[in-house]
């Protein structure tokens, strides 16, 4: 701790100190740094950079100040920073003032810690401090405090910042089922394939899950992760959240959100008004299904991104048939067939999405 101004106010640790410009001839003549108080004022990033911008504070009538940071931290809004290696933090912004003495009333906390001391310094009781002359109260700093979010690798973050961008609803996706199977979340030496529903699945190695909320009440009455095969479905990023919010498989015909009528892939047999799934992702991630998009991350480096929702499908509701893509006899997937790497099917009540899964190719 250390008194200037006659009031004491506890050093911020923990916190790193961006000096601001202060005007020198006010400081100067008013001898803010030695009879002024010290104090912290909890700030968003858009309130500081507009008080910053004005070199004053912007708020209208009253301020809020505590000697204690630990105090102030509590009315900063938070927010998400991604670095430049796509890992994410989570930002706290603070401003150190200089205030002068009697222009303010020192008051109680008021955020409900009535018997829990917040800081080992200041008594409670006289943590807050109101002014309404804000002509009394200098910025001369911005503390910042940064804590990582997590310890996700930043192939998923990356993917994340990607689902960020299209601003689907939030209310789509469960996070119980994320799940990133890049090569340092999922290792080599791990399963490749796996049966369920009797059905051979190949593992979607290079991909990132993002889960789907779904029926808990359907599940439960057809178990669904114990009988229904896994399947991928390639498709567009628009079919994809038409898919997810009519909760239903668009056949060709069917109008997209964005008011488009989906069509029979060129490459694809005329006349077969069925969607299509895929035991395996090699085969539902080709182009014929899965067109790619360009995606910017925060960093401004382009990359290239493809989707494919995972989904239960009820055995005995589809037909299995060869590729019919063109590869003839050039082997799609090392785990599967090309006699019975396509699944096609009407029944769109027999298969549920669980999961989007997302591709990321940086362009070169």
């Amino acid at each position: 701790c250390k008194i200037v101004g006659g009031h004491k106010y506890v050093i911020p640790r923990g916190w790193i100190r961006f000096g601001l410009k202060v005007n020198r001839q006010f400081a100067t003549s008013n001898n803010i740094w030695n009879e002024w108080s010290t104090s912290f004022h909890g700030t968003s990033v858009s309130m500081a950079k507009s008080s910053y911008e004005k070199n004053r504070l912007t708020e209208k009538d009253q301020f809020y100040s505590s000697p204690t940071i630990k105090y102030s931290e509590k009315f900063s809004s938070k927010t998400i920073f991604t670095s430049s290696n796509n890992k994410q933090y989570r930002i706290k912004l603070v401003f150190e003032c200089k205030q002068k003495p009697d222009t303010f009333q020192i008051q109680k906390e008021t955020v409900g810690s009535t018997t829990k001391r917040i800081c080992a310094h200041i008594p409670n009781n006289e943590i807050k401090w109101y002014s309404d002359t804000l002509s009394s109260v200098v910025i001369c700093g911005l503390l910042v405090h940064m804590n990582a979010i997590t310890d996700k690798c930043s192939y998923s973050l990356l993917c994340e910042q990607f689902i960020d961008s299209l601003k689907w609803e939030q209310e789509l996706f469960n996070k119980d089922y994320n799940k990133c199977y890049c090569n340092k979340c999922y290792l080599d030496t791990w399963l490749r394939t796996y049966t369920v529903g009797e059905l051979k699945c190949v593992l979607p190695r290079g991909w990132m899950r993002f889960g789907v909320r779904i029926d808990e009440t359907f599940v439960r009455i057809h178990d669904i992760w114990k009988n229904w095969a896994n399947t991928y479905h390639g498709t567009s990023v628009t079919a994809a959240k038409s898919i997810l919010v009519h909760r239903q498989f668009l056949l060709p015909g069917d109008t997209l959100l964005d008011g488009r009528k989906l069509e029979i892939h060129r490459e694809h047999i005329p006349g077969m008004n069925h969607f299509y799934t895929s035991p395996t992702i090699k085969y539902s991630s080709l182009s014929t299904y899965c067109p790619k998009i360009q995606f910017t991350s925060a960093n401004g480096e382009k990359y290239d991104v493809r989707v494919v929702l995972q989904c239960k499908q009820k055995p005995g509701t589809f037909k299995i048939q060869r590729e019919t893509v063109g590869y003839g006899t050039t082997p799609i997937c090392e785990y599967i067939s090309n006699e019975e790497i396509e699944w096609y099917s009407e029944s769109r009540a027999s298969i549920i999405v669980f999961g989007v899964l997302v591709h990321i190719e940086k362009i070169v």
